[in-house]
């Protein structure tokens, strides 16, 4: 270990799935979009002290917990801090709990090298509330079991001198980064060669505004019993998993609703599996599982390419995150950090014994945050008490009516490739338009700064030029080269902006580079900029 000029533990180099998480904050700082929220509900009040030292002991035993971020310049570091989260009290009527719980998870961190955990404690007439909120920078759905246990395992202790397991004080590892082989990499680069993530776009939906804010809500709903049973069915006959059953159906459901029939779907996998499942940190990695489909198969043929595509997946997981992204480029306009648009996941409930908490029930609840980084998400979840359909979704680019009718289309969709597994995918689909991938659209620059219009600075315009071919390590380009389709990366976006505004003497925002990706087109922002500021 290394101690800095600040007396914090420099850790591991950055890995590009850290840079990436930090990259999406400085494009909406004013969201929660990466917060991961965790709600206890307890029949009783929690008492303070013993809660405040629990939440020390915890964070002491997670390194994870400790870890800070701070840019200098264009180099983001990270580092394991002395820090303790002092938990926040907040008076609460039962009445406007909602409300508070929900400005609670939603509050963004700032990275600039605070702890990126917070606590929060909701005294309530009907039993009070405790609440942590983490950055998925050092957190993630893995963790919540994880916390959980050790929280209530340390309150215990504090609370009714319960003794802690024999060398439960000492530290606990995180996750770490694993190393890929050739061979990993040869498997993404095949899977991933030639796919065009803009064709992802679907007939239903606004387009994404050029600067978005990423506000979301959820849908949360249950799939019905019937069309469980059918799917286990489906999956027995089919000779598959559930899990590549509902996958399967989601890819059908976005064939029907206009996507290419060369579909890219993100899925968050597990990296680690059973070795770190006493770890506290970012598990995690969201692939991009490309599947090339054919009118011709039937849906049980869909179902078992699904299964084999997951389990290749698997078996070539030890990829560090963002790294596949070399060969899946999406529309170049894209501001996003990641290509893809839809996300599933699947996500038995875990079977926990009965938590307590000083002889009081305690309930976990789910809390969302405000945000949605993906056009929608559907998380199937089993349980022993049925299946729950959770859809995270944008507010700027669906409507929560749009949502219920896809929600409605995928539970009359399991029902009816269950009845008959063997159709061809064609009976099911809509006629194919015969259509070429449709790139992602992102709504125009606000008026008054047209990439062409008004006033050009030439000289300006020529420094980007030279920032550009620098960047791109290229000496070829033009006032017009379109950056991210001569190669730039979202993740050299935000070095590219910093440096403009250094050229041109005012902040440049990264949502201007991706509303005008030019030389030329840049250059028009900034003398808009110069204008604003100066009047």
């Amino acid at each position: 270990m290394v101690l800095d000029v600040t007396g914090e533990v420099a850790v591991d180099q950055v890995t590009e799935k850290e840079r990436s998480l930090w990259l999406l904050q400085q494009l909406v700082p004013a969201s929660g979009v990466s917060n991961i929220p965790v709600g206890l509900r307890i029949e009783g009040h929690v008492r303070w002290w013993p809660m405040q030292q629990a939440m020390n002991l915890v964070v002491a035993r997670h390194p994870a917990l400790r870890t800070v971020y701070r840019a200098d310049g264009d180099v983001l570091h990270k580092h394991v801090s002395d820090v303790e989260v002092g938990i926040e009290t907040v008076p609460v009527s039962e009445i406007g709990l909602d409300d508070v719980l929900a400005e609670f998870a939603a509050r963004p961190f700032v990275l600039d090298g605070v702890p990126l955990v917070r606590a929060g404690l909701f005294p309530s007439s009907k039993g009070d509330v405790f609440c942590v909120v983490a950055h998925h920078l050092v957190f993630d759905a893995a963790s919540v079991r994880v916390l959980i246990h050790d929280l209530l395992t340390a309150y215990a202790h504090f609370s009714n001198d319960v003794p802690l397991p024999p060398g439960w004080t000492d530290e606990v590892p995180g996750p770490g980064e694993l190393s890929s082989s050739p061979e990993t990499r040869s498997f993404w680069s095949e899977l991933l060669a030639g796919a065009r993530p803009g064709g992802m776009k679907l007939r239903i939906g606004r387009s994404e505004p050029a600067s978005p804010t990423l506000a979301g809500e959820v849908l949360r709903l249950d799939l019905p019993a019937a069309t469980v049973l059918t799917t286990r069915s489906l999956s027995k006959r089919a000779k598959t998993t559930e899990n590549a059953v509902y996958l399967a159906a989601f890819y059908l459901l976005l064939l029907r609703n206009g996507a290419a029939e060369d579909l890219v779907v993100g899925v968050p996998i597990d990296v680690h599996g059973a070795r770190r499942t006493d770890s506290i940190g970012n598990h995690a990695n969201t692939f991009a599982l490309r599947l090339l489909v054919s009118r011709d198969w039937s849906f049980a043929e869909l179902a078992r390419r699904t299964r084999d595509l997951l389990v290749d997946v698997m078996r070539n997981r030890a990829m560090p995150a963002d790294d596949f992204l070399e060969h899946l480029r999406g529309d170049p306009a894209e501001w996003r950090t990641t290509p893809f648009r839809h996300m599933f996941n699947y996500l038995p409930v875990a079977m926990t014994d009965d938590l307590t908490l000083d002889e009081g029930r305690v309930r976990t609840f789910r809390l969302h945050n405000g945000s949605s980084r993906f056009d929608f998400e559907f998380l199937v979840m089993p349980g022993a008490d049925g299946t729950g359909l959770r859809i995270t979704y944008s507010k700027e680019v669906h409507d929560r009516a749009e949502l219920e009718k896809l929600a409605a289309e995928y539970d009359a969709l399991l029902t009816a490739v269950a009845a008959d597994p063997d159709r061809s995918l064609d009976e099911v689909l809509p006629p194919s338009p015969n259509r070429t991938p449709a790139s992602a659209v992102v709504a125009d620059a606000p008026a008054g700064a047209s990439p062409h219009a008004g006033e050009v600075d030439e000289e300006l315009v020529s420094q980007l030029v030279a920032l550009w071919e620098r960047l791109l390590k290229r000496s070829d380009l033009t006032p017009d080269s379109h950056f991210f389709t001569e190669g730039g990366r979202s993740l050299l976006a935000a070095r590219l902006v910093q440096e403009a505004g250094r050229i041109a003497g005012v902040k440049v925002k990264l949502n201007r580079l991706f509303a005008a990706p030019t030389p030329r087109g840049l250059a028009a922002h900034i003398i808009v900029a110069r204008t604003e500021s100066a009047g």
